[in-house]
Protein backbone atom coordinates (compact mmCIF):
# COMPACT_ATOMS: atom_id res chain seq x y z
CA UNK A 1 0.00 0.00 0.00
CA UNK A 2 1.20 3.40 -1.09
CA UNK A 3 0.98 5.78 1.79
CA UNK A 4 1.36 10.11 1.39
CA UNK A 5 2.28 12.45 4.20
CA UNK A 6 -0.48 15.55 4.07
CA UNK A 7 2.71 17.45 5.54
CA UNK A 8 5.90 16.43 6.59
CA UNK A 9 5.82 14.10 9.72
CA UNK A 10 8.06 11.45 11.67
CA UNK A 11 6.28 7.96 11.71
CA UNK A 12 7.90 5.54 14.44
CA UNK A 13 8.00 1.56 12.64
CA UNK A 14 9.03 -1.48 14.92
CA UNK A 15 12.23 -1.23 13.29
CA UNK A 16 13.17 2.07 12.08
CA UNK A 17 11.93 5.85 12.24
CA UNK A 18 10.68 7.19 8.47
CA UNK A 19 10.59 10.70 7.72
CA UNK A 20 7.58 11.31 5.43
CA UNK A 21 7.30 14.61 3.13
CA UNK A 22 4.36 15.36 0.68
CA UNK A 23 4.49 14.00 -2.72
CA UNK A 24 6.76 11.30 -1.57
CA UNK A 25 4.91 8.15 -1.04
CA UNK A 26 6.30 4.99 0.74
CA UNK A 27 4.45 1.58 0.10
CA UNK A 28 3.62 0.08 2.94
CA UNK A 29 2.64 -3.70 3.71
CA UNK A 30 -0.78 -3.62 3.79
CA UNK A 31 -1.44 -4.07 7.49
CA UNK A 32 0.87 -1.81 8.48
CA UNK A 33 -0.58 1.04 6.34
CA UNK A 34 -3.98 0.34 7.20
CA UNK A 35 -2.67 0.58 11.18
CA UNK A 36 -1.28 3.93 10.19
CA UNK A 37 -4.03 4.97 8.54
CA UNK A 38 -6.46 4.30 11.21
CA UNK A 39 -3.87 5.83 13.46
CA UNK A 40 -3.06 9.32 11.91
CA UNK A 41 -6.12 9.63 9.35
CA UNK A 42 -5.57 13.50 9.18
CA UNK A 43 -1.81 13.11 8.26
CA UNK A 44 -1.45 10.85 5.59
CA UNK A 45 -3.98 9.45 2.75
CA UNK A 46 -3.47 5.98 0.39
CA UNK A 47 -2.08 6.90 -2.96
CA UNK A 48 -4.10 4.82 -5.61
CA UNK A 49 -1.82 5.33 -8.56
CA UNK A 50 -2.12 2.65 -10.36
CA UNK A 51 -6.29 1.57 -9.06
CA UNK A 52 -5.28 -1.66 -8.65
CA UNK A 53 -7.46 -1.50 -5.34
CA UNK A 54 -10.38 -0.28 -7.58
CA UNK A 55 -9.60 -3.06 -9.98
CA UNK A 56 -10.36 -5.33 -7.36
CA UNK A 57 -13.52 -3.95 -6.17
CA UNK A 58 -15.12 -4.12 -9.78
CA UNK A 59 -13.67 -7.48 -10.27
CA UNK A 60 -15.69 -8.79 -6.93
CA UNK A 61 -19.05 -7.27 -8.63
CA UNK A 62 -18.30 -9.09 -12.45
CA UNK A 63 -21.46 -11.39 -12.63
CA UNK A 64 -23.51 -9.65 -10.51
CA UNK A 65 -26.51 -8.43 -12.40
CA UNK A 66 -29.57 -6.19 -11.85
CA UNK A 67 -31.79 -8.95 -10.57
CA UNK A 68 -29.23 -10.31 -8.32
CA UNK A 69 -29.97 -10.53 -4.88
CA UNK A 70 -26.33 -9.58 -4.09
CA UNK A 71 -26.71 -6.23 -6.41
CA UNK A 72 -28.13 -3.96 -3.75
CA UNK A 73 -25.47 -4.91 -1.29
CA UNK A 74 -23.03 -4.80 -3.48
CA UNK A 75 -23.68 -1.27 -4.66
CA UNK A 76 -23.68 -0.10 -1.13
CA UNK A 77 -20.32 -1.64 -0.44
CA UNK A 78 -19.25 0.36 -3.52
CA UNK A 79 -21.05 3.15 -3.01
CA UNK A 80 -19.45 3.40 0.54
CA UNK A 81 -15.86 2.65 -0.46
CA UNK A 82 -16.42 6.15 -3.14
CA UNK A 83 -17.94 7.89 -0.20
CA UNK A 84 -15.38 7.07 2.46
CA UNK A 85 -12.40 7.99 -0.65
CA UNK A 86 -13.61 11.25 -1.22
CA UNK A 87 -14.11 11.84 3.04
CA UNK A 88 -9.93 10.44 2.77
CA UNK A 89 -11.72 7.95 5.81
CA UNK A 90 -9.49 5.07 4.92
CA UNK A 91 -10.78 2.59 8.33
CA UNK A 92 -14.39 3.10 6.43
CA UNK A 93 -13.20 2.33 3.18
CA UNK A 94 -11.60 -0.76 3.97
CA UNK A 95 -14.68 -1.97 6.18
CA UNK A 96 -16.90 -1.25 2.70
CA UNK A 97 -14.36 -2.98 0.73
CA UNK A 98 -14.24 -6.04 3.38
CA UNK A 99 -18.04 -6.00 3.11
CA UNK A 100 -18.34 -6.03 -0.46
CA UNK A 101 -16.08 -9.17 -0.25
CA UNK A 102 -18.38 -10.63 2.13
CA UNK A 103 -20.99 -10.16 -0.45
CA UNK A 104 -19.45 -11.77 -3.13
CA UNK A 105 -19.01 -14.94 -0.29
CA UNK A 106 -22.58 -15.31 0.36
CA UNK A 107 -25.01 -17.63 -0.45
CA UNK A 108 -27.33 -16.26 -3.65
CA UNK A 109 -29.44 -15.21 -1.06
CA UNK A 110 -28.39 -12.01 0.91
CA UNK A 111 -30.22 -10.83 3.00
CA UNK A 112 -31.29 -6.72 2.87
CA UNK A 113 -32.74 -5.32 0.20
Amino acid sequence: MRIEALKPILVRLPNRELHMKPGEPVNFPDDQGRQLLARIPEKVRVVLSNLQTWRDLAALSVGITQDSPRYWPMLDALTACVEAYKCNDWPAFWRAAEQAEVVTRSPSKVEGK
